[in-house]
């Protein structure tokens, strides 16, 4: 009911999932699509300095961070750690929604350790799956999401970061 109302209309639209997240609240989404095969680009193209040209949104810094040919990213190297951070997001609610899939790399059993302006909010330890993994949690006006390995190397798939809280999101 709506207070005062008479009477009112509701429109109902089915959608998919997909859309469902298209609509909300979408802060951020990577899905690396720019990451197939090349023949310019090997899995050993450091992307550190070019990093913007491959992602959907401008303002990513990463370090180690290596292109791949399977819509991933690559973070960390056999003997250095990797890093990957966001542009600068804004959240008007004060709670956002982090959805980020991962994998481990062959064997490595690196951890993908995952903070919002320096402070730590979870730690992944990837499978050979690639598996999505959900944090949310309050922030301040503006952000920045940073994803870095332990000590192995570790894939990310998608993220997404949502503005609101995971019920909200989904």
């Amino acid at each position: 009911p709506v207070d005062g109302a008479s009477s009112y209309e509701v429109n109902l639209k089915q959608c998919s999932a997909d859309d469902a997240l298209s609509a909300r609240s979408v802060l951020l989404k990577e899905t690396f699509s720019k990451f197939v095969a090349s023949s310019t680009y090997g899995s050993n193209y450091l992307l550190d300095s070019v990093l913007d040209r491959f992602m959907e949104t401008e303002g990513w810094r990463g370090v180690n961070a290596y292109y791949t040919s399977t819509n991933e990213i690559k973070l960390g190297s056999n003997t250095q750690k990797g890093k990957l951070v966001t542009p600068t997001l804004t959240s008007e609610t004060g709670m956002v929604t982090i959805c980020i899939s991962a994998r481990q790399y062959n064997s490595d059993t690196g951890l993908l350790n995952v903070s919002i302006n320096d402070k730590n909010i979870g730690q992944i330890h990837p499978s050979q799956t690639q598996d999505v993994y959900v944090y949310s949690v309050p922030v301040s006006d503006t952000f920045k999401v940073t994803f870095e390995t332990s000590a192995k190397r570790v894939f990310v798939g998608k993220l997404a970061v949502f503005d609101g809280t995971y019920d909200e999101a989904v």
